[in-house]
């Protein structure tokens, strides 16, 4: 058996590396298997999703109905769960037989088909499939020199290559189920629906689709690496044909590129080749379109190599992938040590046959540095290396130009990062001396983790600390009493403290509510947002304040966030809450109900929305997805429960949408925060502060009756709209743990890595 939750059978290997590419992006394990055997020991992989490589597109259609029968029936008796069929985003290969084959093998009634890319202006409607607005068999796949596409309506080409019955009913079809979409809202809804139907345990399509599985087979999502080295050159190996290529390739060498045709000479070896070829040129494209197959000096190469009978693209692909592996074998002289940059190959042929010839068996694709541009890494001998890879068909006019721009921009910023690297200040509050707020410090501080991102400040009272420590068994740790953040030393093993001198650890009743601790923990509050708006702070981190006590001690602010507002003199503010994947902000907090559902106007929506939408801009969510709550049970079903969705909050979200925010909603706020939960959103827009509030904890805080503990407190508070930054944990004082060393630090964490994130953000620390 298998930990595999997903097998995806694609026919060619660019493509299973596009739609692979969708879930490593989505912090999901992927392992892509060049040359798949299904009765290997294939099954030994961690990966949640397995990409089975069967190079089917150019085989006869029995050949290629029986492979991947094949690797299906394997992933099936292997106990996956999941199968998707991908296939060619312009419909080319053996569409039929392979979507039959899948079918059949799997077990199941309904095979659901979405062969739509939208990201690729490549869409499906009324049954017809097209590129760029062009009826695909009229389009430049309809003359495809190896796999001509000869119709446009997907049924009547999937009817012509198989007996099993074609329908679009969704509900009660069975069969192959051809699915519209026209953008990436379609392909969404779609699946939304399918799911309901149960539509989904095999399904097909290409990388369009495939961006929406992760949620909708409900796969484990992880962290997401976000940067990578790909060094400051880059040579591009070409073994396409398509005419987007070629664009490419020209528009390249009007910009920057050096453009190579590497054609053999008589009774030549690609490793003398390789020796003249002019490595010292940081941007350098081996094109192989100038090269005739039916000349003699070719002609002599494939004969060499015992390829007499092969097809011209199979014998060219091979013929790069020779100069390749020479050019990657150190050993040979022709190698130059000294560049240290990005192999990009285009065309899967080539990319094929270069990954066999290095001896490659696997790639895990990280990233999209663009659309249908997938950055993978593979094992060459020893070593781990980078490789970027597209179909030929793929990408803009400027594409590789782009990608040179982006490189040299990472290049720029690694250098900026190498001179400023300086961590960011985070200065965190005590929170209410009397709480668990000193004791979680005094645990978050004793993580040498804390302190590989960031410069960790405390303000508070140093005599307070001394006790935490005590009481936490933390005592082999130093307390270095400050009076500026420039005094400390922001080193593991010590906790800097800024002291208040506030409070007497000795006569402070802990656990209780006292004017004195309230007092205190405002006047922490008050320094942190002094420190930050002198720019001495990068961040803030506040720990949880009694607001009976700050009311106690005269200060009278229904929390933190009001504070914040007040001494930044913002307008315009509101609460997120985050707990992992789960984002949400509020139109109102802290009011009565009563209030908070006469808070609830256009203008205020509107303005939530905006800053939800930016916030996730600020956390690198390039296009975020913002889902809007309703008011009232059902979103006010049309009226009949109240007309707030109607006369304020359908408003908000319509000039949201204008602005160029991808807002949806109203969502009944019984189903919207699952469905954010599963990755339908980025983030959620409440409407009062128990609506984003109980979901948010109810994942977050888990309470062991049995042990009368809590088993973990996790989530943040981010308040959004302010000039500086704010994080707060998402408890309180929990005044019954104060003194006991037992309370959880993990949301205090969480809320120090969010600040860090939000700092470089703004300034680019590395950290």
């Amino acid at each position: 058996m298998t930990d595999t939750k997903l097998l995806i059978v694609a026919d060619d290997l660019t493509g299973g590396l596009d739609t692979g590419v969708q879930f490593a992006r989505q912090g999901i394990k992927v392992r892509v298997v060049v040359d798949f055997d299904p009765g290997g020991d294939w099954t030994r992989t961690a990966a949640q999703v397995l990409v089975a490589v069967s190079e089917t597109r150019h085989m006869p259609p029995g050949d290629a109905y029986e492979t991947v029968y094949g690797i299906v029936s394997a992933g099936r008796q292997a106990g996956i769960p999941y199968f998707y069929k991908k296939t060619d985003s312009a419909l080319r290969g053996n569409i039929g037989a392979e979507l039959d084959a899948a079918l059949k093998a799997s077990g199941a009634e309904v095979l659901s088909f979405l062969p739509a890319y939208p990201a690729m202006n490549r869409i499906t409607a009324d049954g017809c499939h097209y590129v760029d607005g062009v009826p695909v068999a009229e389009s430049v796949f309809g003359s495809d020199p190896f796999n001509p596409v000869a119709e446009s309506d997907v049924r009547k080409l999937i009817a012509g290559q198989t007996d099993t019955q074609v329908t679009s009913d969704e509900r009660n079809g069975k069969g192959i189920l051809v699915v519209d979409a026209q953008s990436d809202e379609d392909l969404r809804e779609a699946g939304a629906r399918l799911s309901k139907y149960g539509r989904l345990s095999v399904s097909a399509g290409c990388a369009g689709f495939a961006a929406f599985l992760p949620s909708l087979l409900g796969l484990q999502k992880g962290d997401v690496q976000d940067s990578f080295d790909l060094g400051e050159s880059l040579l591009v190996l070409s073994g396409s044909l398509n005419p987007v290529t070629t664009r490419q390739i020209e528009y390249a060498q009007n910009n920057g590129f050096k453009r190579i045709c590497p054609k053999p000479e008589q009774n030549s070896r690609p490793a003398i080749l390789a020796a003249k070829l002019p490595l010292k040129e940081k941007w350098l494209i081996l094109d192989s379109s100038g090269i005739d197959p039916e000349e003699k000096a070719f002609r002599n190469y494939m004969h060499s190599k015992g390829m007499d009978s092969e097809e011209d693209r199979i014998c060219i692909a091979a013929y790069l992938a020779e100069i390749l592996a020479e050019l990657e074998d150190p050993c040979v002289d022709s190698c130059d040590d000294s560049r240290e940059g990005t192999v990009m190959i285009i065309g899967g042929d080539t990319l094929l046959a270069c990954l066999r010839r290095l001896g490659c068996k696997d790639l895990e694709p990280l990233a999209e540095l663009f659309p249908g541009v997938v950055l993978s890494r593979y094992r060459s001998g020893e070593k781990e290396k980078l490789l970027i890879s597209k179909s030929g068909g793929f990408g803009s006019e400027t594409l590789l130009a782009d990608l040179r721009e982006l490189m040299e921009i990472n290049g720029r910023r690694k250098e900026m990062e190498q001179v400023k690297n300086n961590k960011p200040i985070i200065a965190i509050t005590m929170g209410d001396p009397a709480s668990i707020g000193p004791e979680i410090s005094a645990k978050v501080l004793a993580e040498k983790e804390t302190y590989e991102i960031c410069r960790p400040l405390l303000v508070g009272d140093a005599c307070m600390m001394e006790k935490a420590l005590k009481i936490t068994g933390l005592q082999n740790l130093q307390i270095n009493a400050v009076s500026s953040p420039a005094e400390a030393k922001y080193q593991f093993g010590t906790i800097d403290v800024l002291d208040m001198g506030l409070v007497n650890a000795e006569t402070l009743p802990v656990g209780q509510v006292s004017e004195e601790a309230g007092e205190a923990a405002f006047r922490y509050v008050e320094k942190v947002i002094a420190l930050a708006m002198a720019g001495e702070a990068d961040g803030t981190v506040t720990n949880a304040l009694n607001k009976e006590a700050v009311n106690l001690a005269g200060h009278h602010f229904a929390g933190h966030t009001e504070i914040y507002a007040h001494y930044t003199n913002t307008q315009k503010y509101t609460m997120m809450l985050a707990h992992g994947n789960l984002r949400v902000v509020h139109v109102s907090t802290h009011v009565s109900l009563r209030e908070a559902c006469d808070r609830v106007k256009k203008e205020r929506v509107l303005e939530v929305i905006r800053i939800a939408w930016q916030a996730c801009r600020d956390l690198g969510i390039e296009k975020p997805r913002v889902g809007v709550a309703g008011l009232n049970p059902h979103s006010g079903e049309h009226g009949l429960f109240g007309r707030e969705e109607i006369d304020e909050i359908i408003p908000a979200i319509e000039a949201a949408q204008a602005e160029g925010i991808d807002a949806d909603g109203p969502v009944p706020p019984d189903t919207v925060f699952s469905k954010a939960r599963g990755g339908w959103y980025d983030i959620v827009v409440a409407m009062y502060h128990d609506q984003g509030h109980i979901p948010l904890k109810l994942i977050g805080f888990v309470y062991d009756h049995q042990a009368g503990s809590w088993q973990s407190v996790e989530g943040v508070n981010i308040t959004l709209g302010l000039p500086i930054i704010r994080v707060s944990v998402d408890h309180g004082t929990a005044f019954d743990q104060a003194g006991k060393g037992s309370a959880d630090q993990a949301s205090l964490r969480n809320a120090i890595d969010y600040a860090v994130r939000l700092a470089s953000a703004r300034k680019k620390y590395v950290t």
